[in-house]
């Protein structure tokens, strides 16, 4: 690795490495490493040292532990470790205060340490399949966050701390045991994609008719009696409104035929959409929840 010290990015994946290379370790200007798809058993403690490290992508290993002292990487703002087998983090995680991007998804975590909410600048946050049971109550700390994708889980209920997610604008929270939406939804009031079908829903509270940017609304295969009677205030807004699989919703009420008289409906791609005779565009949050080098 001689003549290679001015490295600043290293995309080592896919080389069924079970131990990081000696000479890694003197590349002391390096800001990016991708360790992904290989067979570490653990998490390569020795990477701790390159503390420019702004980026570590480690999907794909064995991990079953990430060590405590991963708060030595000070300038990280993204962390993908997922698919792995981790059963917990450490609360030190909670110490890497520069992390925008936290991706911890397909690993066998029941529950994410108090500390993550000391995130304040953690914007993208995806931890779907997993067995989380329920999120902190102090998840409303984390101001900054705009896309919480924790589908696939075992999560029983939301914390009413969400209203203090005021920049939230994506929340997938689809296939849980969700039975209810708290009424403070409304605070939300940048949230656009609202993602809860594969729930247990028996109602939705009344606040959701006050969510005035929402362009996208799945609520598909719940336990649906009813919508709330100011719902036709999403008249005209909604650019997709999945109902499919609510039985209870057999006979729809008068305000939601007066929402679907007036929905602007468009096609729904993967970059944007314009709703047929409207001008708004919207676009889609980047779901690529995989490595952080291009």
């Amino acid at each position: 690795w001689e003549g290679w010290c001015n490295l600043t990015v290293l995309d080592i994946s896919w080389y069924n490495l079970t131990t990081i290379p000696t000479g890694i370790l003197k590349l002391w200007n390096l800001e990016a490493l991708d360790i992904s798809n290989n067979n570490f058993l653990s998490f390569p403690s020795e990477i701790l040292a390159l503390t420019n490290l702004t980026s570590l992508t480690a999907y794909s290993n064995w991990f079953t532990s990430i060590p405590t002292n991963i708060s030595d990487l000070t300038q990280l703002t993204y962390l993908n470790i997922g698919n792995n087998a981790l059963i917990s983090l450490p609360d030190n995680i909670g110490s890497l205060s520069q992390l925008e991007r936290l991706s911890i998804w397909e690993n066998q975590l029941m529950e994410l340490p108090l500390t993550l909410w000391n995130l304040s600048n953690l914007q993208e946050l995806f931890a779907d399949h997993n067995v989380l049971a329920s999120l902190p109550s102090s998840l409303g700390s984390m101001s900054s966050l705009y896309q919480l994708y924790v589908p696939h889980n075992e999560i029983e209920s939301l914390p009413t701390s969400i209203w203090d997610l005021s920049n939230l604008t994506y929340l997938s929270i689809q296939n849980n045991q969700i039975d209810a939406i708290p009424s403070t939804i409304d605070w939300c009031i940048s949230l656009v994609l609202l993602r809860a079908d594969n729930n247990l829903l028996a109602g939705l509270p009344a606040e959701i008719g006050n969510l005035s940017s929402l362009y996208i609304l799945n609520l598909a295969n719940n336990q649906l009696q009813t919508l709330p009677n100011n719902f036709s205030w999403l008249d005209g807004q909604l650019v997709e409104l999945t109902l499919a699989g609510n039985s209870g919703l057999g006979n729809l009420n008068r305000n939601f035929s007066d929402v679907a008289s007036g929905m602007q409906v468009g096609t729904v791609n993967q970059s944007n959409t314009t709703p047929t005779g409207g001008t708004t565009t919207f676009n889609f949050p980047d779901v690529n929840r995989h490595s952080n080098i291009t």
